[in-house]
């Protein structure tokens, strides 16, 4: 590899990484790629695979720099480790965009308007399948950039956070396509013409968002808003488990919960595991959160650790679950879910007897690892029912999907992003929380330990939200669904079309013209 290609590579991939949290240049996501489409269209596949994957673990370190964070400073895990587990994770990662760079030299056998659209199609592909392979981390998707780009993020409604992904994904290769043709001092008249022709269809995206966001506000204007407020403990990390700290961070949480009774909520959200104690033991504790939902006159939805037996005999070991209750005024304990989509090696172990030493770094409670949840759970509130994502399940759009398929009319998200710290990772947490609400045509309530607690709207307008590391409790409105959207019904329609798209031009850029 040539000093000018290690450069451009290196140069799409810092540029893909600032478009998102901590820096969230999200303009830039439109040409990230351009440097690397322009070495992979006139490559071999062999040497675009090895720019893209350059461009790509440059990228991924840039973008998930927080693993460290999360391994060394509260898995206890050594420095030397941390890096080496962010190397292997953003290597892994690489390894999509270092495919997709392969296939845009093969489709640029067929013409560059076969690459650009093709291009953009194999794209999404590869997205679709990082969401589902082995456990799936559909986090940092290229369109969860364009979050606070209301407009264009509307189109979320049909297809998912992949359309978005598709239309930025199609600038890039539109302008990399030009920009090559400049280079090698051909005639560029073409070249404008692609861009022209991108450029109109993402004015016009853009101007179908436009007029669905207003119809949207107009439609949330006439549907009657539930008034919820965010808990915000801000439990540091470190203490958070510390049995000395359990009364305080429970007073903590009950104080908050007493400043905004003066709103009347009609319902309360404390973040994941917010109860550091075992909330069914139904101890003085237990008491307690049942006393604050009285006082509150509100139903507190809460986080705390479940476990129940699991197996026969006197010696039977116990099944722990990362769970979330709801504790109604008058002490009436109403339903429990356990989370289902458990996060590999912080709350449970994959491949423990391949590679036992990775036990280091998983942050399960007494026995190790937990246990996934049986389905998904649906809580009513005064006509209404809502379904949990527990931290990490948010970035599922299946998850939200089966939710509302089963009568979730408002998503509520609890998490505990005190794990990233001072990271882009809160931030990117919320900008995935933002489509699950577009995708559906739901509010979504958040509590965050530590932040980023938000209130999310229909459109993906973020009308109140904390700031990092501040305890602080928020009361707003959030709209309940609105209708049930294409993408409810059907999936990722548009996202299996792109990858039976792309793999049958694959198959043609085979044959050259």
């Amino acid at each position: 590899m040539t000093r000018r290609e290690f450069l451009l590579c290196a140069l799409s991939g810092l540029l893909a990484a600032a478009a998102f949290p901590p820096l969230g240049w999200y303009p830039l996501a439109w040409v990230a790629w351009v440097p690397l489409v322009v070495l992979a269209r006139g490559a071999r596949p062999g040497d675009a695979f090895r720019q893209g994957f350059l461009a790509g673990l440059v990228a991924s370190l840039g973008t998930f720099h927080w693993i460290v964070v999360v391994v060394h400073t509260y898995g206890h895990a050594p420095l030397a480790f941390a890096i080496l587990t962010l190397v292997l994770l953003s290597a892994y990662l690489a390894l999509y965009p270092a495919a997709w760079a392969a296939g845009v030299a093969r489709l640029t056998r067929r013409g560059d308007v076969f690459a650009i659209v093709l291009g953009a199609c194999f794209w999404v592909a590869l997205e679709l399948l990082r969401t589902y392979l082995i456990s799936g981390f559909p986090w940092a998707l290229l369109g969860n950039s364009q979050a606070p780009f209301l407009p264009l993020i509307q189109i979320s409604e049909w297809t998912g956070a992949y359309g978005v992904s598709f239309v930025v994904i199609l600038a890039n290769l539109a302008l990399g396509s030009l920009a090559a043709d400049l280079i090698e001092a051909k005639p560029p008249q073409r070249g404008w013409l692609r861009v022209a022709t991108v450029a109109l269809v993402v004015a016009l995206v853009v101007a179908v968002g436009t007029g669905r966001k207003q119809a949207i506000e107009t439609r949330a204007r006439a549907r009657r808003a539930i008034v919820v407020a965010l808990v915000q403990g801000n439990i540091p990390q470190d203490v958070k488990w510390d049995p000395a700290f359990v009364v305080g961070s429970l007073q903590r949480h009950v104080a908050l919960t007493a400043d905004a009774a003066e709103k009347s909520p009609e319902l309360v959200l404390w973040p994941e595991a917010a109860a550091t104690f075992f909330f069914q033991d139904g101890d003085a504790l237990s008491r307690a959160i049942r006393d604050a939902a009285d006082r509150t006159g509100a139903p507190i939805f809460f986080g705390s650790s479940a476990y129940e037996p699991g197996g026969a005999g006197p010696a039977r070991a116990l099944r722990y679950y990362n769970s979330a209750y709801l504790v109604r005024p008058g002490g009436r304990h109403d339903g429990r879910y356990d989370k289902i989509h458990l996060v590999p090696y912080g709350e449970y172990v994959p491949f423990r007897r391949l590679l036992p030493f990775l036990s280091r770094v998983a942050t399960g409670i007494a026995s190790g690892d937990f246990t996934p949840g049986e389905g998904p759970v649906l809580f009513r509130l005064d006509g209404h029912r809502f379904g949990a994502l527990i931290c990490y399940e948010g970035i599922f759009p299946a998850l939200s999907r089966d939710l509302v398929n089963q009568g979730a009319d408002l998503l509520v998200n609890i998490t505990n992003d005190a794990w990233f710290g001072r990271s882009g990772a809160p931030g990117q947490h919320l900008d995935m929380a933002v489509f699950r609400a577009v995708e559906e045509r739901t509010g979504m309530a958040r509590a965050a330990n530590t932040g980023i607690s938000a209130l999310i709207q229909p459109t993906g307008e973020i009308t109140a939200r904390t700031g990092l590391f501040t305890m602080t409790q928020v009361t707003g409105r959030v709209v309940p669904r609105l209708f049930r959207t294409f993408y409810a019904r059907h999936g990722d329609v548009f996202a299996w079309t792109c990858g039976a798209l792309a793999l049958l031009g694959l198959a043609l850029a085979g044959r050259r013209r």
